[in-house]
């Protein structure tokens, strides 16, 4: 299955699990129906049970969550008698991270522990860092080839830039915008410059976190996103 197994979640815990205690839900999932059980006041019956609003004691509403057993205990009090209300988890490349926050049926207060592997990355950050490597690679490189030192850090500092910014920056160097798609410019001497497109914007189409949410499969099958460039 997508979520981690109680050995998962404890085992081979490479740096502190974080915790925090409060008389309300840290994490926000459910603070509006919490407040309402706390006033009195009706809140909408767990959909698999039934239909409409009721007003529940504290023990009822949280009869729809299990507790979680690798953490049962309250910080507060100490008691075990906890549910689990609120668990997030992201695999990638074998590192994880995970968050939990447990009620407790006895004083009524919450427990937020959570964990993050020391080396964890999204794919969005790999996929960042591999970008940033392919430009610094371009730019320490394709000056070398030909053309006017002046211009291609004139390029550079343009393709790095906000859209007024870089406007002004090709302004004032003198260069020629020739590609719709920003890939091609001639500076005042005629002499031709092409960009790749990653150079000139990350791509906008990285990778959705929601795809490896739980899941070690995908995590490690990156596919190699279409680049688009934003345009200048």
């Amino acid at each position: 299955g997508c979520k981690m197994s109680l050995a998962d979640v404890t085992a081979n815990l490479r740096a502190p699990v974080e915790t925090a205690t409060d008389n309300k839900p840290i994490v926000k999932v459910h603070a509006v129906e919490w407040a309402k059980i706390m006033a009195g006041e009706p809140v909408e019956i767990n959909p698999s049970i039934g239909h409409g609003y009721k007003v529940m004691s504290v023990k009822e509403w949280a009869a729809r969550w299990k507790p979680n057993e690798a953490y049962p205990e309250c910080l507060v009090c100490g008691s075990h008698n906890t549910k689990e209300h609120h668990f997030t988890q992201t695999w990638c490349r074998g590192k994880k991270k995970w968050e939990s926050e447990t009620l407790c049926l006895d004083c009524h207060s919450f427990t937020k522990r959570s964990y993050c592997d020391p080396d964890f990355k999204t794919p969005e950050d790999f996929e960042k860092e591999r970008w940033q490597s392919m430009r610094e690679e371009f730019w320490d490189t394709e000056p070398h080839y030909g053309g006017d030192r002046v211009i291609w850090d004139a390029l550079r500092a343009a393709a790095e830039a906000d859209l007024r910014t870089a406007k002004l920056i090709l302004q004032s160097a003198g260069i020629v915008v020739a590609a719709p798609d920003m890939t091609t410019y001639y500076d005042e001497r005629g002499r031709m410059y092409v960009l790749p497109k990653y150079v000139l914007s990350l791509p906008t189409n990285i990778l959705r976190t929601s795809s490896i949410m739980g899941s070690r499969k995908s995590a490690n099958a990156v596919e190699l996103p279409q680049l688009t460039a934003s345009a200048l």
